[in-house]
Protein backbone atom coordinates (compact mmCIF):
# COMPACT_ATOMS: atom_id res chain seq x y z
CA UNK A 1 0.00 0.00 0.00
CA UNK A 2 0.85 3.00 -0.55
CA UNK A 3 -0.05 6.74 0.93
CA UNK A 4 1.11 10.02 -0.75
CA UNK A 5 2.22 13.35 1.03
CA UNK A 6 -0.38 16.10 1.53
CA UNK A 7 1.31 18.29 -0.65
CA UNK A 8 0.76 16.50 -3.86
CA UNK A 9 -0.70 18.08 -6.77
CA UNK A 10 0.21 15.55 -9.63
CA UNK A 11 1.15 12.33 -9.97
CA UNK A 12 3.32 12.05 -12.78
CA UNK A 13 3.29 9.67 -15.84
CA UNK A 14 4.01 6.51 -15.46
CA UNK A 15 4.26 6.68 -11.47
CA UNK A 16 3.05 3.63 -10.84
CA UNK A 17 2.58 1.82 -14.09
CA UNK A 18 3.26 -2.30 -14.08
CA UNK A 19 2.52 -2.23 -10.58
CA UNK A 20 0.85 -5.58 -10.17
CA UNK A 21 1.16 -5.74 -6.61
CA UNK A 22 -0.16 -2.81 -5.33
CA UNK A 23 -3.49 -3.23 -3.70
CA UNK A 24 -4.17 0.01 -1.91
CA UNK A 25 -3.66 4.28 -2.50
CA UNK A 26 -4.10 6.89 -0.33
CA UNK A 27 -4.65 10.04 -2.15
CA UNK A 28 -4.12 13.19 -1.15
CA UNK A 29 -6.51 16.48 -0.92
CA UNK A 30 -4.48 18.22 -3.02
CA UNK A 31 -3.92 16.09 -5.73
CA UNK A 32 -5.15 17.75 -8.98
CA UNK A 33 -3.91 15.63 -11.80
CA UNK A 34 -3.35 11.91 -12.75
CA UNK A 35 -1.01 11.75 -14.85
CA UNK A 36 -0.50 9.17 -18.33
CA UNK A 37 -0.43 5.57 -17.76
CA UNK A 38 -0.20 6.64 -13.68
CA UNK A 39 -1.83 3.24 -12.48
CA UNK A 40 -1.33 1.42 -15.72
CA UNK A 41 -1.43 -2.08 -14.99
CA UNK A 42 -1.88 -2.63 -11.61
CA UNK A 43 -3.88 -5.08 -11.56
CA UNK A 44 -4.18 -5.80 -7.84
CA UNK A 45 -5.86 -2.17 -7.24
CA UNK A 46 -9.12 -3.14 -6.61
CA UNK A 47 -10.82 0.28 -5.34
CA UNK A 48 -9.58 4.05 -5.39
CA UNK A 49 -11.12 7.18 -3.68
CA UNK A 50 -10.63 9.73 -5.91
CA UNK A 51 -10.07 13.20 -4.03
CA UNK A 52 -12.41 16.19 -4.81
CA UNK A 53 -10.10 18.42 -5.90
CA UNK A 54 -8.91 16.09 -8.89
CA UNK A 55 -9.74 17.91 -11.75
CA UNK A 56 -7.92 15.91 -14.80
CA UNK A 57 -7.41 12.14 -15.86
CA UNK A 58 -4.15 11.19 -17.91
CA UNK A 59 -4.53 8.59 -20.91
CA UNK A 60 -4.68 5.54 -19.50
CA UNK A 61 -4.78 6.53 -16.27
CA UNK A 62 -6.11 3.29 -15.35
CA UNK A 63 -6.15 1.16 -18.18
CA UNK A 64 -5.25 -2.35 -17.83
CA UNK A 65 -6.21 -2.52 -13.62
CA UNK A 66 -8.50 -5.32 -14.09
CA UNK A 67 -9.41 -5.84 -9.98
CA UNK A 68 -10.60 -2.43 -10.54
CA UNK A 69 -14.54 -2.71 -9.52
CA UNK A 70 -16.03 0.61 -9.26
CA UNK A 71 -14.93 4.14 -8.98
CA UNK A 72 -16.17 7.53 -7.88
CA UNK A 73 -14.91 10.64 -10.33
CA UNK A 74 -15.51 14.02 -7.92
CA UNK A 75 -17.38 16.80 -9.99
CA UNK A 76 -14.28 18.26 -10.58
CA UNK A 77 -12.99 16.41 -13.35
CA UNK A 78 -12.97 18.15 -16.64
CA UNK A 79 -11.05 15.65 -19.17
CA UNK A 80 -10.40 12.06 -18.80
CA UNK A 81 -7.87 11.03 -20.92
CA UNK A 82 -8.40 8.59 -23.71
CA UNK A 83 -8.20 5.23 -22.40
CA UNK A 84 -8.46 5.64 -18.87
CA UNK A 85 -10.22 3.10 -18.17
CA UNK A 86 -9.44 0.98 -20.70
CA UNK A 87 -9.42 -2.93 -20.11
CA UNK A 88 -10.75 -2.43 -16.71
CA UNK A 89 -12.21 -5.99 -16.70
CA UNK A 90 -13.78 -6.27 -13.49
CA UNK A 91 -15.31 -2.49 -13.76
CA UNK A 92 -18.95 -2.37 -12.86
CA UNK A 93 -19.90 1.41 -11.94
CA UNK A 94 -18.29 4.52 -12.75
CA UNK A 95 -19.78 8.10 -12.79
CA UNK A 96 -18.91 10.89 -15.31
CA UNK A 97 -19.05 13.92 -13.99
CA UNK A 98 -21.29 16.64 -15.90
CA UNK A 99 -17.81 18.92 -16.84
CA UNK A 100 -17.22 16.49 -19.11
CA UNK A 101 -17.40 17.45 -23.10
CA UNK A 102 -15.71 14.42 -24.72
CA UNK A 103 -16.05 10.59 -24.23
CA UNK A 104 -12.51 9.80 -25.49
CA UNK A 105 -11.18 7.04 -27.48
CA UNK A 106 -11.56 3.97 -25.87
CA UNK A 107 -12.26 5.05 -22.73
CA UNK A 108 -14.13 1.97 -21.57
CA UNK A 109 -12.82 -0.42 -24.15
CA UNK A 110 -13.04 -4.21 -23.22
CA UNK A 111 -14.74 -2.93 -19.65
CA UNK A 112 -16.77 -6.21 -19.86
CA UNK A 113 -18.85 -6.16 -16.72
CA UNK A 114 -19.70 -2.45 -16.93
CA UNK A 115 -23.34 -2.38 -16.97
CA UNK A 116 -24.56 0.95 -17.17
CA UNK A 117 -23.31 4.47 -18.21
CA UNK A 118 -24.84 7.73 -17.90
CA UNK A 119 -23.74 10.56 -20.15
CA UNK A 120 -23.31 13.87 -18.92
CA UNK A 121 -25.64 17.07 -21.05
CA UNK A 122 -22.03 18.30 -21.65
CA UNK A 123 -20.65 15.67 -23.56
CA UNK A 124 -20.56 16.65 -27.47
CA UNK A 125 -18.39 13.63 -28.98
CA UNK A 126 -17.67 9.95 -28.36
CA UNK A 127 -14.82 8.94 -29.05
CA UNK A 128 -13.53 5.60 -31.44
CA UNK A 129 -13.93 2.32 -29.38
CA UNK A 130 -14.87 4.71 -26.60
CA UNK A 131 -17.39 1.27 -25.44
CA UNK A 132 -16.12 -1.11 -27.56
CA UNK A 133 -16.33 -4.56 -26.02
CA UNK A 134 -18.42 -3.48 -23.18
CA UNK A 135 -20.56 -6.41 -23.29
CA UNK A 136 -22.85 -6.13 -20.27
CA UNK A 137 -24.76 -2.86 -21.43
CA UNK A 138 -27.36 -2.77 -22.52
CA UNK A 139 -28.68 0.49 -23.42
CA UNK A 140 -27.76 4.25 -23.90
CA UNK A 141 -29.37 7.01 -24.48
CA UNK A 142 -26.87 9.79 -26.21
CA UNK A 143 -27.11 13.25 -24.81
CA UNK A 144 -29.06 15.96 -26.53
CA UNK A 145 -25.82 18.21 -27.74
CA UNK A 146 -23.97 14.91 -29.03
CA UNK A 147 -22.88 15.94 -33.22
CA UNK A 148 -20.25 12.87 -33.63
CA UNK A 149 -20.36 9.18 -32.70
CA UNK A 150 -16.87 7.55 -33.77
CA UNK A 151 -16.14 4.89 -35.25
CA UNK A 152 -16.30 1.58 -33.07
CA UNK A 153 -17.66 3.40 -30.30
CA UNK A 154 -20.23 0.42 -29.27
CA UNK A 155 -18.97 -2.43 -31.82
CA UNK A 156 -18.96 -5.63 -29.80
CA UNK A 157 -21.70 -4.28 -27.51
CA UNK A 158 -23.28 -7.93 -27.66
CA UNK A 159 -26.16 -7.33 -25.23
CA UNK A 160 -26.70 -3.64 -26.23
CA UNK A 161 -30.27 -3.77 -27.43
CA UNK A 162 -31.43 0.23 -27.07
CA UNK A 163 -30.12 3.12 -28.30
CA UNK A 164 -31.69 6.49 -28.96
CA UNK A 165 -29.74 8.96 -30.96
CA UNK A 166 -30.78 12.49 -30.52
CA UNK A 167 -31.35 15.37 -33.35
CA UNK A 168 -28.11 17.06 -32.68
CA UNK A 169 -26.24 14.33 -33.95
CA UNK A 170 -24.31 14.68 -37.58
CA UNK A 171 -22.35 12.13 -38.03
CA UNK A 172 -21.77 8.31 -37.02
CA UNK A 173 -18.19 6.63 -37.94
CA UNK A 174 -17.80 3.21 -39.13
CA UNK A 175 -18.53 -0.26 -37.15
CA UNK A 176 -20.34 2.16 -34.61
CA UNK A 177 -22.73 -0.51 -33.73
CA UNK A 178 -21.11 -3.65 -34.92
CA UNK A 179 -22.45 -6.89 -33.63
CA UNK A 180 -24.17 -4.88 -31.20
CA UNK A 181 -27.69 -6.67 -30.09
CA UNK A 182 -29.87 -3.76 -31.50
CA UNK A 183 -33.51 -4.36 -32.30
CA UNK A 184 -34.54 -1.32 -33.65
CA UNK A 185 -33.04 1.95 -34.44
CA UNK A 186 -34.16 5.16 -35.49
CA UNK A 187 -31.18 7.38 -36.94
CA UNK A 188 -32.68 11.42 -37.46
CA UNK A 189 -32.58 13.55 -39.84
CA UNK A 190 -29.96 15.25 -38.96
CA UNK A 191 -27.25 12.50 -39.50
CA UNK A 192 -26.03 13.32 -43.42
CA UNK A 193 -22.77 10.85 -42.22
CA UNK A 194 -23.13 7.27 -42.23
CA UNK A 195 -19.92 5.31 -42.74
CA UNK A 196 -19.81 1.95 -43.50
CA UNK A 197 -20.75 -1.17 -41.62
CA UNK A 198 -22.22 1.18 -38.89
CA UNK A 199 -24.77 -2.14 -38.13
CA UNK A 200 -22.71 -4.83 -39.61
CA UNK A 201 -23.28 -8.29 -37.70
CA UNK A 202 -26.64 -6.95 -35.94
CA UNK A 203 -28.22 -10.44 -36.51
CA UNK A 204 -30.97 -9.19 -34.17
CA UNK A 205 -31.89 -5.78 -35.73
CA UNK A 206 -35.57 -5.91 -37.60
CA UNK A 207 -36.40 -2.13 -38.13
CA UNK A 208 -33.83 1.44 -38.67
CA UNK A 209 -35.14 4.45 -39.92
CA UNK A 210 -32.69 5.92 -41.74
CA UNK A 211 -32.01 9.87 -41.97
CA UNK A 212 -33.13 12.03 -45.45
CA UNK A 213 -29.54 13.46 -45.64
CA UNK A 214 -27.75 11.09 -46.45
CA UNK A 215 -26.19 9.81 -49.73
CA UNK A 216 -24.85 6.72 -49.45
CA UNK A 217 -25.58 3.13 -48.20
CA UNK A 218 -21.99 2.70 -47.57
CA UNK A 219 -20.24 -0.83 -47.35
CA UNK A 220 -21.23 -3.61 -45.04
CA UNK A 221 -24.00 -1.50 -43.68
CA UNK A 222 -26.38 -3.76 -43.09
CA UNK A 223 -23.65 -6.81 -43.61
CA UNK A 224 -25.63 -9.94 -41.48
CA UNK A 225 -28.96 -8.44 -40.48
CA UNK A 226 -30.65 -11.43 -40.92
CA UNK A 227 -33.58 -10.13 -38.84
CA UNK A 228 -34.21 -6.88 -40.78
CA UNK A 229 -36.71 -7.80 -43.76
CA UNK A 230 -37.07 -4.16 -45.58
CA UNK A 231 -35.84 -0.70 -45.38
CA UNK A 232 -36.89 2.43 -46.71
CA UNK A 233 -33.79 3.90 -48.89
CA UNK A 234 -34.06 7.68 -48.15
CA UNK A 235 -34.51 10.23 -51.70
CA UNK A 236 -31.26 11.67 -50.61
CA UNK A 237 -29.09 8.49 -51.44
CA UNK A 238 -27.07 7.91 -54.86
CA UNK A 239 -25.27 5.39 -53.98
CA UNK A 240 -25.52 2.05 -52.57
CA UNK A 241 -22.33 0.65 -51.88
CA UNK A 242 -20.83 -2.73 -51.91
CA UNK A 243 -21.92 -5.66 -49.68
CA UNK A 244 -24.63 -3.13 -48.61
CA UNK A 245 -27.13 -5.67 -47.63
CA UNK A 246 -24.74 -8.35 -47.56
CA UNK A 247 -26.49 -11.45 -45.74
CA UNK A 248 -29.26 -9.80 -44.55
CA UNK A 249 -32.86 -10.44 -44.30
CA UNK A 250 -34.45 -8.14 -46.48
CA UNK A 251 -37.68 -9.58 -48.72
CA UNK A 252 -38.02 -6.87 -51.26
CA UNK A 253 -36.55 -3.45 -51.57
CA UNK A 254 -37.49 -0.41 -53.88
CA UNK A 255 -34.65 1.23 -54.94
CA UNK A 256 -35.47 5.28 -55.62
CA UNK A 257 -35.12 7.25 -58.26
CA UNK A 258 -31.92 9.56 -57.58
CA UNK A 259 -29.83 6.04 -57.15
CA UNK A 260 -27.37 6.56 -59.60
CA UNK A 261 -24.94 3.48 -58.70
CA UNK A 262 -25.38 0.23 -57.57
CA UNK A 263 -21.98 -1.42 -56.87
CA UNK A 264 -20.95 -5.06 -57.00
CA UNK A 265 -22.31 -7.36 -54.18
CA UNK A 266 -25.07 -4.92 -52.79
CA UNK A 267 -27.39 -7.10 -52.28
CA UNK A 268 -25.47 -10.52 -52.31
CA UNK A 269 -26.37 -13.53 -50.21
CA UNK A 270 -29.68 -12.28 -49.28
CA UNK A 271 -31.78 -15.52 -49.23
CA UNK A 272 -35.25 -14.20 -48.74
CA UNK A 273 -34.70 -11.52 -51.40
CA UNK A 274 -37.97 -11.84 -54.09
CA UNK A 275 -38.05 -8.93 -55.54
CA UNK A 276 -36.20 -5.45 -55.96
CA UNK A 277 -37.50 -2.14 -58.06
CA UNK A 278 -35.08 -0.58 -59.59
CA UNK A 279 -37.04 3.53 -60.19
CA UNK A 280 -34.11 5.07 -62.28
CA UNK A 281 -34.44 4.12 -65.78
CA UNK A 282 -30.42 4.96 -65.85
CA UNK A 283 -28.90 3.51 -63.04
CA UNK A 284 -25.16 2.04 -62.95
CA UNK A 285 -26.02 -1.34 -61.93
CA UNK A 286 -22.71 -2.92 -61.56
CA UNK A 287 -22.04 -5.91 -64.16
CA UNK A 288 -22.13 -8.61 -62.41
CA UNK A 289 -24.37 -11.71 -61.16
CA UNK A 290 -23.61 -11.02 -57.34
CA UNK A 291 -24.49 -7.57 -57.50
CA UNK A 292 -28.10 -9.32 -56.36
CA UNK A 293 -28.14 -13.21 -55.30
CA UNK A 294 -30.72 -15.42 -52.83
CA UNK A 295 -29.34 -18.53 -53.61
CA UNK A 296 -27.21 -21.40 -55.42
CA UNK A 297 -27.72 -22.50 -58.85
CA UNK A 298 -29.49 -26.16 -58.29
CA UNK A 299 -26.17 -28.75 -57.99
CA UNK A 300 -23.70 -26.06 -58.32
CA UNK A 301 -21.71 -23.22 -56.14
CA UNK A 302 -22.97 -20.84 -58.87
CA UNK A 303 -25.03 -17.67 -57.42
CA UNK A 304 -28.14 -16.92 -58.91
CA UNK A 305 -31.66 -14.30 -58.27
CA UNK A 306 -34.13 -16.13 -58.93
CA UNK A 307 -36.57 -13.39 -57.44
CA UNK A 308 -38.00 -10.57 -59.85
CA UNK A 309 -36.20 -7.39 -61.08
CA UNK A 310 -38.28 -5.01 -61.58
CA UNK A 311 -37.94 -1.55 -63.42
CA UNK A 312 -39.13 0.55 -66.64
CA UNK A 313 -38.96 -0.57 -70.21
CA UNK A 314 -35.51 -0.10 -71.87
CA UNK A 315 -33.96 1.02 -68.54
CA UNK A 316 -30.70 -0.75 -67.31
CA UNK A 317 -32.38 -2.49 -65.06
CA UNK A 318 -33.89 -4.70 -67.71
CA UNK A 319 -30.86 -4.78 -70.10
CA UNK A 320 -28.90 -6.33 -66.60
CA UNK A 321 -32.15 -8.63 -65.80
CA UNK A 322 -31.93 -10.36 -69.48
CA UNK A 323 -27.85 -10.52 -69.35
CA UNK A 324 -28.40 -12.68 -66.66
CA UNK A 325 -31.64 -14.58 -67.41
CA UNK A 326 -33.14 -12.73 -64.30
CA UNK A 327 -36.53 -12.32 -64.38
CA UNK A 328 -37.89 -9.15 -65.44
CA UNK A 329 -41.20 -7.11 -64.53
CA UNK A 330 -41.90 -3.65 -66.77
CA UNK A 331 -42.93 -0.78 -64.05
CA UNK A 332 -44.94 0.69 -67.31
CA UNK A 333 -47.05 -2.71 -67.03
CA UNK A 334 -47.80 -2.83 -62.94
CA UNK A 335 -50.81 -0.62 -61.27
CA UNK A 336 -49.82 -0.06 -57.80
CA UNK A 337 -53.07 0.65 -56.00
CA UNK A 338 -53.52 3.25 -53.01
CA UNK A 339 -54.95 1.14 -50.31
CA UNK A 340 -54.04 -2.28 -51.26
CA UNK A 341 -51.81 -3.16 -48.78
CA UNK A 342 -51.99 -6.80 -49.50
CA UNK A 343 -50.90 -6.44 -52.99
CA UNK A 344 -53.99 -8.62 -54.46
CA UNK A 345 -55.59 -5.52 -56.70
CA UNK A 346 -58.55 -4.46 -54.52
CA UNK A 347 -59.29 -2.96 -51.77
CA UNK A 348 -61.22 -4.61 -49.09
CA UNK A 349 -61.36 -5.22 -45.63
CA UNK A 350 -58.68 -7.37 -45.65
CA UNK A 351 -56.21 -4.39 -46.22
CA UNK A 352 -56.57 -3.21 -43.49
CA UNK A 353 -56.29 -6.71 -41.38
CA UNK A 354 -53.53 -6.92 -42.97
CA UNK A 355 -52.26 -3.37 -41.64
CA UNK A 356 -53.17 -3.80 -38.24
CA UNK A 357 -51.02 -7.41 -38.30
CA UNK A 358 -47.92 -5.40 -39.62
CA UNK A 359 -48.58 -2.97 -36.56
CA UNK A 360 -48.98 -5.78 -34.00
CA UNK A 361 -46.08 -8.02 -34.80
CA UNK A 362 -44.54 -6.32 -38.40
CA UNK A 363 -41.69 -9.62 -38.02
CA UNK A 364 -44.60 -12.55 -38.24
CA UNK A 365 -46.49 -10.09 -40.55
CA UNK A 366 -44.32 -8.46 -42.59
CA UNK A 367 -45.92 -5.87 -45.75
CA UNK A 368 -43.27 -5.63 -48.85
CA UNK A 369 -41.70 -1.75 -49.46
CA UNK A 370 -44.43 -1.55 -51.97
CA UNK A 371 -47.01 -2.61 -49.34
CA UNK A 372 -46.15 -0.53 -46.74
CA UNK A 373 -45.89 2.54 -49.52
CA UNK A 374 -49.88 1.55 -50.12
CA UNK A 375 -51.17 1.06 -46.69
CA UNK A 376 -50.05 4.75 -45.57
CA UNK A 377 -53.32 6.34 -47.16
CA UNK A 378 -54.27 8.34 -44.29
CA UNK A 379 -51.71 11.62 -45.72
CA UNK A 380 -50.33 10.86 -42.58
CA UNK A 381 -46.23 9.48 -42.60
CA UNK A 382 -46.47 6.68 -40.86
CA UNK A 383 -48.64 3.25 -41.07
CA UNK A 384 -50.70 3.43 -37.85
CA UNK A 385 -54.40 2.47 -36.80
CA UNK A 386 -55.82 5.39 -38.40
CA UNK A 387 -54.61 4.19 -42.01
CA UNK A 388 -56.89 0.85 -41.16
CA UNK A 389 -59.84 3.45 -40.66
CA UNK A 390 -59.05 4.86 -43.96
CA UNK A 391 -58.90 1.60 -45.78
CA UNK A 392 -62.16 0.49 -44.46
CA UNK A 393 -63.93 3.73 -45.01
CA UNK A 394 -62.44 3.33 -48.81
CA UNK A 395 -64.10 -0.11 -49.01
CA UNK A 396 -67.67 1.54 -47.68
CA UNK A 397 -67.49 4.07 -49.84
CA UNK A 398 -67.27 6.85 -47.59
CA UNK A 399 -63.48 8.10 -48.95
Amino acid sequence: SVKLSDSITKIEDYAFSDCPSLVSVTLPESLEIIGKRAFYYCSGLTALTIPETVQELGNEAFANCKALKEMTLPEAVECIGDGAFSNCESLKAVNIPDGVTEIGESLFNNCKKLETISLPDAVTTIGRDAFAGCISIKSVVIPIGVTSIGESAFSGCSNLEKITIPETVRSIGEFAFENSKLTSVTIPDSVTVLERGVFKGCSELSSVVLPDGIDTIDTSMFYGCEKLTSVKIPDSVWHINSYAFYDSGITSVIIPENVYLISDHAFYGCPALAQVTIINPDSNIADYTDTFTNGKKPGSDEDIFNGIIRGYAGSTARTYAEKFGYSFEALDDVKTLKYDANEDGKITVSDAVAVLQFIANAEKYPLSEQAQSNADCDGIPGITGNDAIAIMRRDAGVE
